[in-house]
């Protein structure tokens, strides 16, 4: 009787354990970090560090940054350019055998009210094929383009600080929608003499 009790003890103390072992590994398995991020009606890009490394070889810019969004609706950032390289791209970063490998992304999409960090361990926004200016700390520009209710952003991007603790910062308004922004829309009544 104690015996099966103790197998009973060791059995649920297991159970316990692989239940935070197997949420621990859902937590970080490539999951993007989110955050949740205040309904106001906008879309924020801002670039919180700028690093000029190699990545695979190559001599490129590395942005940290966090995407938020602001709008009511789903957001998808869909392409990325820059006046400071050749090539932008999203990567994200899986880890295989022990080594990290990068994979292009596409699309980002984020839900209402959510906001991400583009940032290791789980994605990068990497700038190659450098031009001068850039390879010498210049400041550069960066497109972001989003679904076609959003539309593009753009912003500066520099190599030093500034008063924010940011290195450039991009925002898109739309506005609330009219129901919600107190407007009547405009409406107009067909009569019989309209057919």
């Amino acid at each position: 009787m104690i015996k099966t009790e103790e197998k009973a003890v060791q059995q649920s103390l297991a159970m316990r354990v692989a239940g935070v072992v197997v949420a621990f590994a859902m937590a970080w398995s490539g999951a993007v970090w989110a955050h949740e991020t205040d309904l106001n009606d906008r879309v924020t890009f801002f670039v919180t560090a700028v690093e000029q490394t190699r990545v695979e070889g190559e001599p490129a810019v590395v942005l940290s940054a966090v995407l938020d969004n602001g709008t009511r609706n789903r957001i998808t950032l869909r392409g990325l350019s820059s006046t400071g390289g050749g090539k932008t791209e999203l990567l994200s970063i899986k880890t295989r055998n022990g080594l990290e490998a990068l994979f292009p992304r596409r699309t980002l999409s984020l839900r209402s009210g959510q906001g991400v960090e583009i940032a290791r361990p789980d994605l990068l926004l990497v700038i190659t094929d450098l031009t001068t200016a850039t390879q010498f700390r210049k400041p550069f520009t960066l497109d972001l383009t989003f679904n076609r209710a959003i539309g593009e952003m753009s912003l500066d991007v520099s190599f030093l600080i500034n008063e924010e603790l940011e290195y450039g910062r991009g925002v898109i308004d739309v506005g609330p929608p009219p129901a919600l922004a107190g407007e009547t829309p405009e409406v107009e009544w067909l009569t019989t003499d309209d057919l």
